[in-house]
Parts: C-alpha cells; structure tokens; sequence
C-alpha cells in the first residue's frame, strides 16, 4: 500500500541534456552532470526535493562537458572528470561553495573516477589508457600515489571490498536492523526510527586494490601498494562489467554475446582462478540498450539481457529464473517493443529497481531476508510511470527513512520516494489516496474523489474539511455533504508538515521543531511548548478532544482541545524511566475518557518493541503487554494470549465511545517458513498461521490488560484506520480491493449476529464482554439478563463458543428457546468421555458455528465427532479425506455412510463402489439391487467375488435350479455346497473324486454320512477318516466287529475314544492292545494291572518311562517294586527318586550299595521352603542321609556338600579333611567361621610338611588365633622353637617363637585342665630362661669376657644337669666354647672343651655339632662328613618372629 512519487528536479538549463546522475550513499545529495549548446557542461548538486542546494557554485565549461562522477562513499566529497582531462573536487564537509581544480597528469577525457570501499582511495582513468591513485591528505588535499599508462580504454573499475563485521549478533529483529535490513520495519506503514542515522562513522579497514577492465579483453590488478598486473585476457572479446562479490572475494565478469565468468581471486597477488562461465540467450539485440548487472543480493545477479525483464542468478545454487511484469505486449511501430534499459539494487531495503525504454520502472522487493529462489520476490511487481525513456537508475541517501532513487533520461532527471498511501478515518467520514494527487472520500454510501495540484504525503478529515499536504505545502478544502457531494478550496500555504489531524475548526499540524494549531483559514492560533530537554515533537494522535504527544527524548503530554486555548490535560510522563530497554516513542494513543495512554515503543536497538503498554494515569501505573513468543507459559496466559503470539504491534487504536475497548494489529515478521505455511493455510480460523490479526483488548486500572478476541485478517496489507464498536474501519490493500470504496468496517464477532443495535444493546454486550473475559460470570449475566432480544441472546451464545462458557450458553440457549440444542449441550456436559473442546465444539453445531466446531473437534483430538460432522452435513468426500489420512479406524464406516447416503439419493453405481470400499458389498449391493433384478444379475454375473458367487449359488437354489446353483458353486470354488449337491443327483463318482482332490472335512462328512445311509460301511469309513471324524468311524468299525480297521483309527482318535477302544479290545481278549492304548490315554494303572497280569514285560517298560513326580505314588513303589525283583536296582532307585520318595531310594543304595552319584544326589536334594518347619526337618534328615552314604562310599566332596546344605558344617569338615583337600579346607574353614573348624584345620594343617611350605605355617598360626586355642598355639610355636634349635641352631628365633608361646599361654583364661596348663606355662618360661643365659654366655664369649662365660658355663651346666638338653643341646653349648678358644688361638683348651663333651655325652656324634675342619684341625679322624644345610635363611625362619 505505497505509492512512488516522482520529482522533476529544476534544471537551471531547460535546453540541456544530463550525462550523469548519481546519488551520494548516504546523504540526500544528488550530483546532476548536464550539458548545453550555449552554456557547456555544468554540474548541479541537488537535495532530496530536487531543488538545487543553495551553498554550492555549479562549475561550469563552456566547450567541455563532464564525463565523470564519483561521491566519497563517507563524506560529502564530490569528485568531476572533464573532457578536458580535467579534475575537480567540491569538499563539501570543509563548507567550501566551490569545486577545487586537481593538478593531474590527464590529458584526455576522464571516463572513470571510483573511490575505494570507505573512500581512502580515489581512482582516476582516461579514454587514452592512464591511471592515477589519490588519497586525501590530511589538509583534505588530493595526493597522487601511483601513475600508470596502460594505452588501452577502459570500461570499469572495481574495488576489493571487505565484509563488515557484525557489532552484535542478536537475533529476530534487532539483526535485521543491524544488519542494514528494514523487513522487519516494513510491517509499520509510516514508522522510522528518528535517531537511526549513526551520529558517528566506525573506523574501518579499507581495500585499495581494484580490477580494472579494458574494451580489448584485459583485465589489470592494481594491489594496495599500486603495482599493476595483468591477470586476465580474453583474446579480444570486449569486457562490458566487472563486479566483485564481497564474501567470496570472487570476480564476476561480462564479456560481449552475454558472457558471464566466475573467477576466484587470490588475496594477494589478485590472479583469477575460473569457477564457473554461462553464456545467455537473448530474443532482441541487446545493442539496443547496452548490458546491465548488479547485484540483488548476497549471492543473486540481476542481469538485463534485452528483453522486459530481468534474469536472476544464484551463484550458490546456480540456479537461474526471469523477473518479469505480468503484461508483456509486443511492440508495433506505434508504441516500440518495451525492454529493460536499467536495473539497480538498494540493499537497505532489498529493492530491485528496473527501468525501461517507455519510461516506466518496476520495483520488486524481498520478501525475505535471506538469498532465495524467485519465490522470495513477488509475482506482480509495483510500478510508476515518468516522461522518457530511462538511461539511468541510481538508489542513494540511505540515511533518510526511504531511500531515494534518481532516474536519468537525459533530458529529465526524477527523483523517485516510496510514500505509504495515506488514509484517515473521522466521525464516519474516510479518505483514502488514489494516486499521489488523487484522494478518496467516503461517507455513508456516498463517495468523492478530490484532485490537488500537490502530491499528497498526508491527509487529515472531519464531516466539515478535509486538509492535505505534501510535506512543505498544506492544502484546505471544505467538504459540502448537504446538495452534492464535493469540495471548495479555502486554504493554501506552505509549512513544513510531518502530520496533520483536524479537530473541530482546528487544524494540528506537527512541524519537525513544534506542533501548531491554526484555523481552517491557515492562520496560526497555538504552538504547544516544548522545553528543550524534551526534544522535538515525532508523533501525535486524537482521540476525541485529547490530543496525545510524544516527544524525541520519550516524553508524553496530554492536551485537552476543548477549551478555547489547549491545556495540558495531566503531567508529562518520562517514558524512558517507565519503560525499561527504551529508546523512542512510536506511537501512543489516549482513550475516551483520558484515563489510559497506549503505547509502542522502539527499544535501544532502534528495533520495535513487541511490548504493548498501558499507561495507567490515575494510579500512575505501566500495563504490559507482550506479543513475542515465549517458551516459558504464564499460568494466567489464556488460550487467546497465546495464540496472539509471535508478533509486532503495529497499530493500536481505542474505541471512540468505550474507554475500555483498545483493537492492535500485530503482524507476524515474515520468513522464509511461515511463507509455505501460508500458502498451504485453508483455514480461515487457524490464527495461529495467520499473519495478521485484530487482537480486541480490554484495559482497566483492575484487571490490567485482557485478551478479548483475535480475529484473522487475509489481507497482509491492510491497515487500521480507527474502532467505533461495534465496527473496526479497516483500510483495504489494492491487491485485494474489488470495488470502488477502499475502507471495510470490520465488524467485531460480538456483534455479528446483531449487526448495527441501539446503545443500550451495544453497551450490555461489550459489559458482558468483558465481565466473560475477567472470568466475572455473575457480573456477565446481571449485563445482559434484562435484554429480550433472541438475536442479542444468540449473538452472546456464539461468543461463549469463543469464550468456552458452557453454563452460560445453557442460559443463553434457554432465552433462544432452542428446547433441543439446550438438550445435547446439557447431555455432552455430563458425558465425562468429552474434554471441554468437544463439548464447546458440540454447543457449536447446535448453533450453526460449523468452522468453529471443525476446528474445535481437532483440538479436542475428536476426529470421529469431527467426521460425524462433516457427514451430517453432506460433506461425504471431506471425511472420507479425513479418515483415509488421519483416523484410519473410521474410513470403512466413512465409506458406508456415503453409500447410504448415495443409495438415498439414487446414485446406484457411486452406491455400488462406496459399498465395495467400505467392505460390505457382499450383502448391501444385493439387498440395495434385490428389486432390480437385470441390474442385481448383471452384477452378481460380473463380479468375480467367491462370496457374491456364493450368494448368487444359494439364490439360484431357492429357484430349484440346482443344475445353475451347482456351476456357481463351483465358480465360488464352495466344496461343501456342491458335495451336498452331487450327493443330491448321486452322482458319487464324482463327489468322491472331488472330497479326495480337496480334503475338505466338511464335504468328506457329508459324504461319509451319504455313504452310512447307503450302508456302504467301508466307503463311510474312509471319509470319515479323511474328516477326522474319528468317533463316528470308530463307532462303525466296533458296530461290524471291523477289528483291523479299528486299531488305525483309534491311534488317531482322542482320548476318550482310545480309553472306550480299549475297553472294547480289552473285552475281547485283545489285551495287548488294551495295554497300548491305555497308555497311550494315560490311565497308566489300568496300563499296569493288565500288563503285570498278563506279564507284558516289554510293555511295562514303555509305561515306566512315562512315569514321573506327578505319578500316583502307588504306582510309583508298584514300579519300583518290579525293577527290585527283576534285579534292576539302579533303575528302581532312580524311579523314586524320580517319584520323590527319596527314604526308599537311599535304603535301597544302601542295602545293595548303589554307587551314589552326583547327579542322583541332586534329583534327591529338595528345595528350600521358607517358613515351612516341617519340610525343613525332612530336607536336612535326606541331606545328611546322603552325605553319610557319600561318607562311607568315600565321595567325600560330596559328603561335604550334603553335610554343607543341611547345615552341618563340622560333619562337613570332617569329610573334606578326610578327602586331604588341602586348599578347600582352608578355604572352607575361612568361610565357616567357626571355632571346631579352625581348629581342626589348624591340626589337620600341622600334618603336613609345613616347616617347607611357608604359606600352611601362615595359615595354622591364622586358624589356631581366629579359633581362640590358645594352648594349642603355644605347642605349635614350642614345635617351632625346637625345629629353630635342631634344624638351624638359631636360638634368637627359637627365643622369638618361645615367647610367642608364653603370650599365647597368658592368653588362655579358663584352661581345660589347670595342673597341665600350670606345668606347660612353668616348662615354657624355664626354657625362656635357660635359652636366654645361653645367648648371654655367647655374648660374654663376642666380648672377649671368657672367664665369665666360663663361669656361667659351668653354673648352667650344674644347675640344669641333663635337663639341659630340653632347651639348650650341650653340643650346641660346648661348640660355642670350642670355636672361642680356637678363635683366640688356644687349642689345647679348645681340644679340652672336646673332651669335657665327650665326657659329658659319651658317643655323641661330634660332627652334627661341629665343623669338620674345626675337628680336622684339632687333630680328630672324621670318617662321615657332614652334610651342609642349604637353607641356612628359610622362609619358616622369617614367619617365627611375627
């Protein structure tokens, strides 16, 4: 809903023609170059209203005109290129008025001036092939830093770019802005933040490397330093465009024919590396025009190539597509063929802008952010129209709210704005614009169109006047309604306007610095103050007589306008303190009664806010609002809040009566995804796709801010234009609009049913509105209980539908006097198989609301009600649809239901095919056809259905035709049908070839049967088999004494059958097979008795295999019984223990001595029963029964086991000590943790070798300490002691081991006999002693002391005597004293000590004692040598002393 307005700017020249145009960036600065048979060539800068800027001196030449133009893409520098090889540069932001002359190496015409990325680099080229590079010094001088002669003409210049770098990283909307992107704004028709030009310039790095490309095919790169390489040449084919791809850092190139090559560049030395190359096809000659590309994205290429339209590129993709108008016509030699001649891309508001030969210029726009196929565009572009043909298009001054876009046609330069198509709604009367001159009004049914001499930028209506302006110039009209409907003019003046409203007799008219108020006349009566810490005024809006204003720095005034000056109608509001994460005002509203101030706000990234706030002012308190979706659901959020989600507001407007009734439109940011999901969006009512909704809202100091209703809008590009209930007056877009009047009054889904009501009824409906929307039921019903109208009351049941009200609807139903829907709704509200939804969807049929009950029906997950429904209302395809995709379960029924619905209505053949899908075509098709009967036979003729076949068989017989039933029997392949019928003719041949091809039991039963009436026995028989119906054969067979067909038969026969055959041969003396089938039926005694009777032993044997636990224990001892006899013991054992009489199998192992093995042991070992005493007994008395037989039979692990299971561990021990399993008993004793067992593992454990084995030492010292036998320890370690003293004289270890007895001894507090344990602690302690004298003597003997260990000597030897020997060996003694005198070199008294020995010991074997040499070297004669002991350190030695 925009307009393009074009602006002729004011040559100074008329008689000239215009070279170049372009804009600058960033600033509403055009540079104008023309040229004139009498004044030459001239430059003319002009503003954005195309008026040329009064600060600057145009430079002029008499014969030359300029050739080239160049802004600084920063500043507003501006550079000119003469024919003359002149340059000129006009340095705008020094405040100069004159253009500058640049010394320069040029002579001839300069065809080419471009600056670098961020201007820090100036290139100038000439038609003769020179170059030069500037810079600007820091006087803001031009230097030269390189000079190259290349002798060849140039086609274009372009500079390396680098990509900017994201200062944030947000997302949604703030990247879109951030980004340079203003999508997200366009959702807002008028709104721009004021405070979004950057007030300072980021310092960043610039490239000044360029590609610079020559009409011979070559193309040269010049790198930062200015050194110039040739990178590229195409052997002669001419290069028309160079542009470079910022991200990649990639060249694309354009040679003649509509080449088109991709080459990577390579960072440093530039060379080209080829990645992709088209060539494209054009219908026309493109000479006519010349070739145009730029780029239309990140990654597209809009390129011209001859034709009206303009081929797009993705060079990601590679994909390409055409953007074309709708109405393409040929051309004739009236009005020429239209083609492109220009394109242009504005990348701030991803517009793509192209001209064309007639003078008409096409804009398409995104509709996404991102790169996209031709989806991202819209199908029909917008257009306007100038005078001329278009030579040049170029977009600039990014800075103000809308870029402009100036446009060349050599006589005529325009510059071209987007102007959002104004519109204003006041007391009842509309106006709208037409065309930019153009404007609508509307009032009741009567319409107007006004035409002004200016181009409409705003408009402001009441009943009396109608104002416009164009920004600078306001133009009055009055407004004569009485006779005819037209207008005079009344006023004309200029001021600079940014909007105008009309209150009364009052013009308002908000000026960029001040809001004034004037007369209809145009004089001016009020400006309204601002001080200057408040900023200018940006937005203002009426409501009633309260004038609403915002200022720059967020502060809000209330004027009231009704006295005869405007007063302040309550204090200011600083917004930015209320409102958090605030930067600028975008819109606020007052309501009725000026108790509530709404207001949208722009937050710090100058994005929109999605908040909607309330401004409570006489509790001074803030509402809020927010539209954005959030993951976390606030418990008090309604469905209706969350559904209104994920939007922006973009107007808000309060009803002009009901202070409480605020309407917002909220729009949904389009992408890429929600654009699919609206184009597959069916339903009207699925809000939550929709992209635009009217939100009703209800704001009151007590309950804040209420959802009220969400209402869908189609039209994306609508817009709001103000609410006075029960309508919403809604602007219609062009794209939609069918009809002269533009503006729809909306009505609110309260009042549908009711349509336009007296104000009582108004204002009772909106009172239970909002009571319903507060949950406030008892205030809701004392609303509306004194209406009688039944359209209020339906109108109030409907919109419980909305609210989910049941009880209310009950009520509102009984007013209707709907007897029966009052009926279903009490009846679904007390079915507890129905959530709310379905009962709301329910309330919704009865009332006609057949939408809202699909929709309801999915939301309850009721697609059988919602099936139902679409039935019920002859919708058959839609539920079929349904069920086939999403409820399986009810498709056949679907299809039934359509059947009978068709079979009503007389549609046979569609009857017949629903039928079949629903599956009972079988019996409805033949019930449905029954009385046509040529269609019925033709039917049943061509179906091939065995089931129809069958039918048609069995309808056929009822007619006696029996010859036709018998071939549809065969056709419906029904066996027991046609042997019924063959049976009937006797024709028994073929019945029996027939029931023995198919074994059908069935039919060989009615054979068989056939057969026994004919008295054909055996024939009978055998089909009776083939039946399996054994009985009846068996039945026969016994009847005609048939034994050998009997016996088969009875094998086969069940068990009841083979029990009475038996019976049967039993009386006849067959006994044999009497005993055979018995057991076969399992009456194993019957089997038994007959066999032991007639003494069938190899029947027994078979019988006593099938015998087991759950046999008759008689049966059981009889069985065991006969293997006893037969002297089968091993067998008997094992049937009882099979048959769990465990007592008789273990007296029969022992009585004849059956091996008892492991496997037989666990048969016999019973399962432990908790708290079952008795079964416990029993099962320990077998265990230890068992272990006793294993015991005796010398299977002593498995004694042990037994012993182990029945808890008796010392029996247990008992056993595996006598198995001599030396690692199982210490194994066994450490797990018993018994005293007995540690002991008699420690005893056991000192049979064994265990002075050798360090490990059995260990483990007797652990078991006899962990045991408490104490006495028994102190043995062990007097054993030890002695085998010290024998085996490796060692008498400080044997002193060690000694004195571990005597602790051990204290240890034993209640000894078993005290006399014996006295004499033991008195022997141990007199050893102890006797030992310790001896080491003290060998001391005295180390020390040299020898006549006092002589002394002690022979004091131990009289006091001991021969006891001596029992602790200390005298040979040990006398040794000692022997080696002493040898080491101190007296033999004689070491020869002496000898003899003393001899003396003392006669015979002793001096050689156990002494060394051999020693006794050599002493003069004695050694017949036997004595052996030395290795082991002088044994392990055994290592444990004594622990």
């Amino acid at each position: 809903m925009s307009l393009y307005f074009d602006t002729r700017v004011q040559n100074p020249e008329t008689a000239s023609i215009s070279t170049h145009a372009i804009w600058h960036v960033n600033y509403p600065l055009l540079a104008v170059a023309a040229y004139s048979q009498d004044k030459g060539g001239f430059i003319t800068i002009y503003d954005d209203q195309g008026e040329p800027t009064q600060d600057v001196e145009s430079p002029r030449h008499s014969v030359a005109q300029v050739t080239a133009l160049g802004w600084h893409p920063e500043r507003r520098w501006l550079a000119a290129g003469w024919e003359n090889g002149e340059l000129q540069i006009w340095p705008g932001d020094t405040g100069s008025t004159e253009f500058s002359l640049v010394v320069t190496p040029h002579r001839d015409p300069i065809i080419i001036l471009q600056w670098s990325q961020h201007g820090g680099r100036l290139v100038s080229a000439d038609s003769a092939g020179s170059i030069v590079g500037w810079k600007i010094d820091s006087r803001g001088q031009l230097l030269m830093m390189f000079h190259h002669e290349l002798k060849d003409s140039f086609v274009q210049i372009v500079f390396k770019t680098i990509p900017p770098k994201s200062i944030t990283d947000i997302n949604g909307l703030a990247k879109a802005a951030i980004g340079g992107d203003e999508r997200a704004l366009d959702i807002f028709s008028s709104w721009r933040p004021r405070t979004a030009a950057p007030t300072t310039i980021i310092t960043q790095k610039d490239n000044h490397a360029f590609y610079i490309g020559t009409t011979s095919g070559v193309i040269f790169f010049v790198d930062n330093q200015g050194q110039c390489t040739e990178i590229l040449n195409t052997n002669g084919a001419a290069i028309q465009l160079i542009l470079h791809h910022q991200t990649r850092d990639s060249l694309i190139v354009m040679t003649e024919g509509l080449n088109i090559g991709h080459f990577q560049t390579d960072p440093i030395t530039g060379r080209l590396t080829e990645l992709t190359k088209v060539k494209l096809s054009s219908r026309y000659d493109i000479l006519r025009s010349g070739p145009a590309m730029c780029w239309a994205g990140g990654n597209t290429l809009a390129i011209l190539t001859g034709e009206l339209g303009v081929r797009c590129w993705n060079l990601h993709s590679g994909d390409s597509y055409v953007l074309s108008p709708p109405d393409s016509s040929t051309g004739s030699i009236a009005t020429p063929q239209e083609i492109c001649t220009s394109i242009s891309f504005c990348k701030n508001n991803g517009t793509l802008a192209a001209g064309t030969n007639l003078g008409t210029i096409y804009f398409w726009k995104r509709k996404i952010e991102t790169d996209c196929d031709e989806n991202g565009w819209p199908n029909v572009p917008e257009s306007c129209s100038i005078h001329g043909t278009v030579k040049q298009l170029t977009w600039g001054a990014s800075f103000l709210r809308n870029p402009l876009l100036a446009v060349n046609c050599i006589t005529n330069v325009f510059i071209l704005y987007q102007q959002t198509m104004c519109a204003a709604y006041n007391d009842g009367v509309c106006a709208s614009q037409l065309s930019s001159t153009q404007i609508l009004i509307e009032f009741d049914e009567m319409n107007y169109t006004l035409k002004t001499d200016i181009q409409v930028q705003f408009v402001a209506i009441n009943k009396e006047y109608i104002a416009v302006a164009s920004g600078r110039q306001v133009v009055i009209y009055r407004i004569h309604i009485d006779t005819s409907f037209n207008t005079t003019l009344i006023a004309n003046f200029n001021c600079d306007t940014e909007k105008l409203l009309i209150y009364d007799h009052t013009l308002i008219i908000l000026t960029p610095v001040v809001i004034q108020l004037r007369s209809m006349e145009g004089t001016l009566i009020q400006m309204l103050p601002t001080l200057p810490e408040e900023g200018e005024p940006i937005t203002m809006d009426l409501t009633g007589q309260y004038l609403t204003v915002a200022s720059l720095n967020g502060i809000l005034k209330i004027w009231d306008l009704s006295k005869r000056e405007a007063k302040l109608h309550t204090r200011a509001m600083a917004t930015y303190e209320a409102i958090t994460d605030f930067a600028e005002i975008i819109e606020a509203r007052c309501n009725a009664d000026c108790r509530c101030v709404s207001i949208t706000v722009a937050m710090t990234n100058l994005m929109p806010s999605s908040i909607l706030y309330v401004w409570d002012i006489e509790s001074d308190q803030i509402h809020e609002f927010d539209f954005a979706e959030s993951k976390d659901v606030d418990e008090d959020d309604t469905d209706l809040s969350i559904k209104c989600k994920g939007r922006l507001v973009t107007a808000h407007y309060w009803d002009i009566e009901d202070p409480r009734l605020l309407v917002c439109r909220a729009q949904r940011l389009e992408t890429r995804d929600s654009k699919y999901s609206k184009q597959n969006n069916e339903n009207d009512y699925d809000i939550l796709k929709t992209t635009v909704v009217l939100v009703s809202m209800f704001a009151t100091s007590d309950h804040g801010i209420v959802v009220q209703d969400i209402k869908p809008i189609k039209d994306e590009n609508c817009r709001v234009l103000g609410v006075h209930s029960p309508h919403v007056i809604i602007l219609n877009s062009e794209k939609t609009i069918k009809r002269t009047s533009k503006v729809t009054k909306l009505l609110m889904r309260d009042f549908e049913e009711l349509g336009i009501c007296d104000s009582v009824t108004k204002k009772a409906v909106l009172d239970f509105s909002f009571h319903i929307s507060v949950a406030n039921m008892e205030e809701a019903f004392k609303s509306i209980k004194s209406i009688k109208n039944e359209g209020i009351w339906k109108s109030l049941a409907r919109m419980c539908v909305k609210t989910k009200q049941l009880n209310m609807a009950l009520l509102c139903l009984g007013h209707m006097k709907q007897a029966r829907a009052a009926r279903a709704l009490r009846e679904a509200i007390h079915d507890n198989s129905l959530n709310l939804e379905a009962k709301v969807g329910i309330l919704a049929v009865e009332l006609g609301l057949y939408n809202d009950a699909e929709r309801l029906f999915r939301e309850a997950k009721r697609l059988d009600l919602l099936g139902k429904l679409l039935e019920a209302r002859n919708k058959f395809k839609e539920a079929i649809e349904l069920a086939k995709n999403e409820n399986k379960i009810c498709e056949k029924t679907s299809y039934y239901s359509y059947a009978k619905a068709l079979e009503q209505e007389g549609k046979i053949a569609e009857a017949i095919e629903m039928y079949t899908k629903a599956d009972c075509h079988r019996f409805e098709v033949p019930r449905m056809l029954f009385v046509r009967p040529r269609e019925l036979l033709a039917y049943l003729n061509n179906s091939d259905d065995p089931e129809i076949k069958n039918w048609h068989a069995q309808y056929i017989e009822s007619t006696g035709d029996m010859e036709g039933a018998l071939k549809l029997y065969e056709q419906a392949k029904n066996t027991l049908a046609m042997t019924r019928l063959l049976c009937y003719f006797d024709r028994e041949n073929e019945v029996s070839e027939l029931v023995s091809r198919t074994n059908h039991a069935a039919s060989a039963y009615h054979l068989a049967a056939h057969y026994e009436s004919k008295n054909n026995i055996s024939q009978a028989i055998h089909f009776y088999t083939i039946a399996k119906a054994y009985t009846n054969a068996i039945r026969l067979c016994k009847e005609h004494d048939m034994f050998e067909e009997l016996w088969p038969l009875a094998v086969l026969a069940s068990r009841q059958s083979q029990i009475d055959v038996a019976k049967y041969y039993e009386e006849n003396d067959q006994s044999d097979k009497a005993v055979l089938l018995y057991h076969k039926a399992g009456l194993l005694h019957k089997a038994l008795d007959i066999a032991f009777k007639t003494k069938q032993y190899s029947a027994l044997q078979l019988i006593i295999m099938d015998v087991n636990a759950d046999s008759d224990p008689a049966l059981i001892i009889k069985c065991a019984d006969y293997f006893v006899q037969n002297d089968q013991i091993e067998k008997a054992v094992d049937l009882l223990a099979t048959g769990r009489k465990y007592l008789e199998a273990l007296e029969l192992i022992q009585k004849y001595n059956i091996l008892l093995s492991e496997d037989l042991a666990e048969k016999m070992t019973l399962d432990k029963i908790d708290n079952d005493v008795d079964h416990e007994k029993m099962r320990i008395s077998i265990l230890e029964r068992i272990g006793e037989i294993a015991f005796e039979q010398g299977n002593y692990h498995l004694a042990t086991k037994k012993f182990t299971q029945a808890g008796n561990k010392l029996r247990a021990m008992k056993a595996l000590l006598k198995s001599g399993d030396t690692e199982k008993i210490c194994f066994f004793a450490q797990v018993s943790r018994q005293r007995e067992i540690y002991i008699m593992a420690g005893n056991y454990l000192q049979s064994l070798d265990w002075q050798n084995q360090p490990e059995v030492l260990k483990n007797i010292i652990n078991f006899y300490s962990k045991g408490k036998a104490m006495d028994l320890l102190a043995n062990f370690y007097v054993a030890c002691a002695q085998v010290e003293i024998d085996e490796f004289q060692n008498y400080e270890k044997a002193l060690d081991a000694l004195n571990q007895a005597s602790r051990c001894l204290a240890k034993v507090v209640t000894p078993r006999d005290l006399d014996i344990h006295k004499r033991a602690v008195d022997l141990v302690n007199n050893r102890i002693a006797v030992v310790r004298r001896y080491l003290d003597i060998k001391k005295l003997f180390d020390r040299g002391e020898t006549a006092a260990a002589m002394q002690q000597v022979h004091q131990l030897l009289d006091s001991q005597g021969p006891d001596l020997e029992q602790s200390v060996r005298r040979g040990d003694l006398f040794a000692t004293i022997t080696q002493h005198y040898i080491n101190i070199g007296d033999t004689d008294k070491a020869r002496a000590s000898i003899e003393e020995l001899k003396r003392l010991i006669p015979g002793i074997n001096l050689a156990y004692y002494f060394n051999v040499g020693v006794l050599e070297a002493l003069g004695y004669k050694m017949k036997i040598q004595r052996e030395e002991n290795s082991d002088k350190e044994d392990d055994i030695e290592e444990l004594l002393g622990e």
